[in-house]
């Protein structure tokens, strides 16, 4: 995708895209349908024009997380926006997330029980969450016998 400079807002658009209000929409739709490697570059943009955007960081956050191979870039995004106040809980899922699947599972916990504690039921797959919660403690216990197991040197 070609970007180019508005040079009287100084915004990055994508070529498929004539303003920010189309941009957004694009990205979001590619999110909302779960096309996380088309939403990458869009977000990137947005993120790139807004970076204290906490809804920008943690869509572009998540869709690093599932669109691509790279589990560790996600977690910059994912946790600045989950610094911010005004963060949609769903961010908290999505931060647990990363931190789960890059072995911080003490963390993982801690933010998959803050999005059970501020988003409402409709949002919250409770067994879902209950299972990522058993992942993460089963995963502790894993790391803690292989690690104890290694022969000293």
């Amino acid at each position: 995708m070609i970007q180019f400079i508005d040079r009287q807002g100084g915004f990055t658009f994508g070529q498929d895209y004539k303003n920010e209000k189309q941009l957004i929409k694009g990205a979001d739709d590619q999110f909302e349908s779960k096309n996380y490697k088309e939403a990458i570059s869009l977000y990137s943009t947005l993120v790139s024009n807004y970076p204290k955007d906490p809804t920008y960081n943690y869509k572009y956050g998540a869709s690093l997380l599932y669109g691509s191979a790279d589990k560790e870039k996600p977690i910059k995004y994912l946790k600045f926006s989950v610094s911010r106040p005004e963060v949609e809980p769903i961010a908290y899922f999505y931060y647990a997330e990363a931190l789960h699947l890059n072995y911080e599972f003490d963390q993982a916990i801690k933010y998959y029980k803050k999005f059970t504690n501020s988003a409402n039921n409709s949002t919250i797959k409770r067994n879902t969450v209950e299972n990522q919660i058993r992942q993460c403690e089963n995963g502790k216990t894993l790391l803690k016998t292989t690690l104890t197991g290694l022969p000293r040197q």
